[in-house]
This record gives structure tokens, C-alpha cells and sequence, in this order.
């Protein structure tokens, strides 16, 4: 059911905005065993990484999400700014 796994998706993120991160990745897994074919629970799991600064993470989620839907301009732009702000960070460890 597509829409059941949306609707888990979206309760990660809020239970991530509560803090509540375990319970969060949680649904996210749950969402995907639901739906192994939707990008939902990568792309809400990988905003959240993001907004955490954690753009390896951010990256990774968001790349899984791009191999379910390779044709999402909008997926494609958040890889890229995922990998933009991983070299960004790396280069600036660096110096």
C-alpha cells in the first residue's frame, strides 16, 4: 500500500523531530518493508540526516531513493547538494 508507506515515512520524520531518532528509523524500515519500491522512507530518512549535518548519511539515503526513481529531477538536485556539502566539509577538514 503506497499510501500506508508514505503516511510511515512522514510519522519517521516527526518522531525524528521529537528526538526520538530509534523510533524514527524504525518506522522509516518499517515503511520500507511496506513498500520496498517507494523512495519515501530514503528521502525523509535523508532530510533528516541533512538537517543534522549529516550529509554522508544525507547522501546515502537520498542516492537509495534516486535509484528507486531515476527520473526525479528534484532527487537529483538533492544528491547533488548532498555531495556538494560532503566535499565541502571534507575539503574543509582538510586544511
Amino acid at each position: 500500500n503506497p499510501g500506508a508507506s508514505a503516511d510511515l515515512a512522514a510519522w519517521g520524520t516527526v518522531l525524528a523531530r521529537q528526538g526520538r531518532m530509534q523510533d524514527a528509523i524504525a518506522k522509516w524500515r518499517a515503511a520500507e518493508a511496506l513498500n520496498p519500491a517507494a523512495p519515501d522512507a530514503y528521502i525523509e530518512w535523508g532530510n533528516v540526516l541533512y538537517s543534522r549535518r549529516n550529509y554522508a548519511g544525507a547522501l546515502d539515503k537520498h542516492q537509495q531513493a534516486l535509484r528507486l526513481n531515476p527520473r526525479s529531477a528534484s532527487l537529483q538536485a538533492t544528491v547533488a547538494r548532498d555531495a556538494r556539502e560532503l566535499r565541502f566539509i571534507t575539503n574543509a577538514r582538510v586544511r
